[in-house]
């Protein structure tokens, strides 16, 4: 474990609640701290989140100052999980978990619009779609499962993205049909 990453977790353990922790914390992210990282609580998005509800009743600024922290764990786990589910590499499906448990946004309608990340990796055409990686965006969050029947700009649901897309298999394209029938 590196030093930066080190710091983080000391941070995340010792520091959540103080005035500035999710600036630190920020940097220390971008300058390569690993999120991944267990404290001796779990994850360190976890011990931030139990440590806002402890202090919630008694110093409120402190609980606010925790909520930032988690903020911050949250778009890195958001962002890491974007790039492992666009990578060629997206077989790890355990990885994908990770970054779910880590309180990451599958959804991300600000980043990918309409049809979110599920609509974004649907138009993938570098990369194998993988039915597994799927299931687990859409089992994950509502908002990703309601986005199924979402139109973007160009008047596409994830459904016909996939249709179009040769790197979407039979299986995917009957697993979203079967969805977007449910939905519906």
């Amino acid at each position: 474990m590196n030093k930066l990453t080190k710091d983080l977790r000391k941070l995340v353990e010792r520091r959540a609640g103080e005035q500035n922790s999710f600036l630190v914390a920020q940097q220390l992210i971008d300058a390569g701290a690993d999120i991944t990282v267990q404290t001796k609580d779990g994850p360190m998005i976890h011990a931030v989140i139990n440590e806002e509800r402890r202090l919630r009743p008694v110093l409120l600024w402190k609980a606010d100052n925790c909520v930032r922290l988690i903020e911050v764990l949250q778009r890195q786990a958001s962002r890491l999980l974007v790039a492992r589910v666009l990578s060629s590499d997206s077989n790890n499906i355990n990885e994908i978990r990770r970054f779910i448990e880590l309180q990451a946004n599958t959804y991300q309608s600000d980043t990918f619009g309409a049809l979110g990340l599920l609509g974004d990796l649907l138009k993938e055409e570098r990369i194998s779609i993988k039915l597994d990686v799927i299931q687990i965006l859409i089992a994950s969050d509502p908002h990703t499962y309601a986005g199924l029947t979402a139109e973007n700009d160009a008047k596409e649901t994830c459904l016909t993205i996939a249709r179009s897309n040769r790197k979407c298999s039979k299986e995917v394209i009957d697993y979203l049909q079967l969805e977007f029938d449910k939905i519906l």
